[in-house]
C-alpha cells in the first residue's frame, strides 16, 4: 500500500461526512466535510476539506500531492490531516485537509466588505505567504510551481496558508496544467518569462519562477483582486512577457514604495537578479514590522 511510503493517517470513510462543494479544480473537486474523531461519548466532529480526484486515472497525481503535503509543517502551509479510500485502497485516495473557512485569497479580496481591505491586512497576507514560501524554499528545498492568490487560503483572524501542492512534481520540469482548448496549458499570467512554453519546449516551473509569481500575488492583493495583464489575450500576454512587460503597465495600483520595489525586484527579467524569499521576508519585516506587530529585529 502506497500510504506506507509516507507518514500519513488513514481515516475510515465511515468517519467522513461530505457536505457541499467548495471548488472545482483541474484535477479534483474540493468539498467541505466533517471528520468524526474519537468514539462514543468522547467523539467530536472537526471541519475539514476533502479533495476528491475527478478520475481514478489521477491516482499518481493524488499521491504526489499527499506525499508533498505530508512532509510540510508550517503555520502558513495548509495542513494534511490524512487520506481516506471510499472506493477501495486500489483507487486514488481522497485527501483530507485543513479547512479554511474564508476560502481562497483571491475570492476573499474581491468580496472584502467596506470598500476594500486596509494596507495592514494586505501586508499581513503578503508576509504570511512570504513566510510559507521561505519555509518551502529554504527549509524544505521544494518549489511550489503555481503560486497565486487562488491557491492561498484564508482562515480566522485573516491568517493565510499556501495550498495546492499537487499540480507539479518537485523534479518534473515538464509538468503543466491540464486544460481544454488552451494552446498554452499553464498559468501564463503568473509565469516568469524564462519559463514560458515554446514550440519545442513545454513550460518550466522553477524556484525563480516562484519568486516572479510572488510579485504577481502582491499585484493581486494591492489591485484588490485584479487580473494580471488585464485585457490581453494569452497570446498577447506571451508577447508582453517576452518584452519584459509587467502587470503594472496595464493597471496602476496604489501601494507603498516598498511593495512597489518588491514587485519590481520579483519581476526582474534576469532570474539571477531576483531576490530569494529570505530577503523578501526580511524586507517586509524591516519596512512593515510595526504594521505586523513584530518586535524591532
Amino acid at each position: 500500500m502506497e500510504a506506507e511510503k509516507t507518514d500519513v493517517t488513514i481515516i475510515s470513510p465511515r468517519r467522513i461526512r461530505t457536505e457541499y462543494a467548495l471548488g472545482d479544480g483541474s484535477y479534483g473537486i474540493v468539498y467541505k466535510a466533517m471528520w468524526t474523531v474519537g468514539k462514543g461519548v468522547t467523539a467530536t466532529e472537526t471541519d475539514v476539506a476533502i479533495k476528491i480526484p475527478k478520475n481514478p486515472v489521477l491516482k499518481d497525481h493524488a499521491w504526489t500531492e499527499v506525499t508533498r503535503m505530508s512532509l510540510l509543517n508550517h503555520p502558513n502551509i495548509l495542513s494534511l490531516h490524512g487520506i481516506t479510500f471510499p472506493r477501495g485502497e486500489d483507487s486514488a485516495p481522497w485527501i483530507v485537509m485543513e479547512y479554511m473557512a474564508c476560502g481562497n485569497l483571491h475570492s476573499y479580496i474581491k468580496a472584502y466588505p467596506g470598500g476594500g481591505m486596509t494596507s495592514t491586512v494586505m501586508v499581513k497576507f503578503a508576509y504570511g505567504i512570504a513566510c510559507g514560501m521561505t519555509y518551502l524554499h529554504h527549509e524544505m528545498n521544494q518549489r511550489h510551481g503555481d503560486l497565486a492568490a487562488r491557491n492561498c487560503l484564508v482562515g480566522p483572524q485573516e491568517t493565510v496558508k499556501i495550498g495546492d501542492f499537487g499540480k507539479f512534481e518537485d523534479h518534473d520540469q515538464n509538468s503543466s496544467h491540464d486544460s481544454d482548448n488552451n494552446p498554452f496549458p499553464c498559468p501564463l499570467r503568473w509565469m516568469a518569462p524564462e519559463n514560458l512554453p515554446a514550440a519545442d519546449r513545454p513550460p518550466r516551473f522553477t524556484r525563480k519562477g516562484d519568486i516572479y509569481a510572488f510579485g504577481i500575488v502582491l499585484f493581486e492583493i494591492w489591485s484588490k483582486g485584479g487580473t494580471p495583464f488585464q485585457g490581453l489575450t494569452d497570446t498577447q500576454v506571451m508577447a508582453a512577457l517576452a518584452d519584459g512587460d509587467t502587470p503594472t503597465r496595464y493597471q496602476a495600483i496604489g501601494a507603498k514604495w516598498f511593495i512597489i520595489n518588491l514587485m519590481d525586484a520579483c519581476w526582474q527579467f534576469d532570474p539571477s537578479k531576483r531576490p530569494n524569499f529570505k530577503y523578501i521576508k526580511r524586507e517586509l519585516e524591516d519596512c512593515a514590522g510595526h504594521v505586523l506587530g513584530l518586535p524591532n529585529l
